[in-house]
């Protein structure tokens, strides 16, 4: 019965996310002031996923808008995963930055950045493909991430279209540390994550010995949302069909002939290469001479065709 009100609760709680104020509030590190539920008037729903649901919010004393993901966790191990690893990474200007961190009846309440451009499947499922211009600068978006997480010794694990968020200038920036995790962590790879996007060594990590899904794992994901961007599908489609392609025992993953131009399929040759030892890194793709080219701002027609 204790449990059974505990849950109506927290139930109320998600469905108003108004009065009264939390007992406990905690500012997030890197917040610039404090935030409490009372001051965040719900909007709208923006998304909900295994690990939690997004609100659109309105900051009542700023007029500023955020969104509030409310984790599902009931371990409080795992719902304070994601904000200790955002906070890590907190000064990287491609990750979605978490301005605070709520409380509330045992649920973690996490204040993201709002991303008004949604997400990268969002435009996949709108227009389609997208040109090699805009994968280039989608790619370098997510390299740039991918290069500071790292460093940072931060393996995200779920690198995949709808974790790749729009910003209103057209940045690409990278979402969702739910599967995420610190590559000195003694743990195996973990099942979280989404298999269509996952390495052969995640999904064989005793068949590919010295790496349990870590930064090359990150990349390969990359060159799958690439080349979901230039063909306009997932390119591997059903549990069975990622197995074989990724063990060898299919056809192999890569650009389709005269799709692309020469750089396009050389950069995702790299990021697709099975044997994870010979995966190009962030910091060797960003010196790609498909990225190379492309400029540091987001073009005028990206921007437009998402805003």
């Amino acid at each position: 019965m204790v449990s059974e009100r505990r849950m109506h609760v927290k139930q109320a709680l998600l469905e108003k996310l108004c009065l009264p104020t939390p007992s406990m509030a905690a500012a997030y590190p890197s917040s610039p002031q404090l935030f409490s539920l009372s001051d965040l008037e719900k909007l709208s729903v923006l998304g909900h996923g295994s690990g939690g649901t997004v609100y659109l919010v309105r900051h009542l004393p700023t007029s500023s808008l955020f969104a509030l993901k409310v984790l599902h966790s009931n371990s409080n191990s795992s719902t304070n995963h994601e904000a200790d690893v955002l906070a890590r990474v907190e000064d990287c200007p491609h990750v979605v930055r978490c301005h605070g961190v709520l409380d509330v009846a045992g649920l973690c309440c996490l204040v993201l950045e709002y991303m008004p451009g949604g997400s990268l499947l969002d435009v996949l499922r709108a227009r389609g493909r997208l040109s090699e211009e805009l994968i280039a600068w989608v790619a370098k978006c997510v390299l740039r991430a991918l290069l500071h997480l790292h460093a940072a010794g931060v393996v995200h694990g779920d690198v995949k279209p709808s974790n790749l968020l729009i910003s209103r200038q057209g940045e690409v920036k990278i979402a969702d540390f739910g599967a995420s995790r610190l590559a000195t962590s003694e743990e195996a790879a973990c099942e979280e994550g989404t298999r269509a996007y996952m390495s052969p060594e995640r999904l064989d990590s005793e068949g590919f010995q010295g790496e349990a899904g870590g930064f090359a794992g990150d990349v390969w994901a990359l060159g799958v949302v690439l080349l979901e961007c230039l063909v306009g599908r997932l390119p591997l489609a059903g549990p069975g069909i990622t197995w074989a392609v990724c063990l060898g025992g299919g056809p192999q993953l890569q650009v389709p002939e005269g799709e692309a131009s020469p750089e396009l399929r050389s950069f995702v040759g790299r990021c697709l290469e099975r044997e994870w030892r010979r995966r190009a890194t962030a910091a060797e793709l960003l010196a790609h001479p498909f990225v190379a080219k492309c400029g540091d701002c987001a073009t005028a027609a990206w921007t437009q065709k998402l805003i």
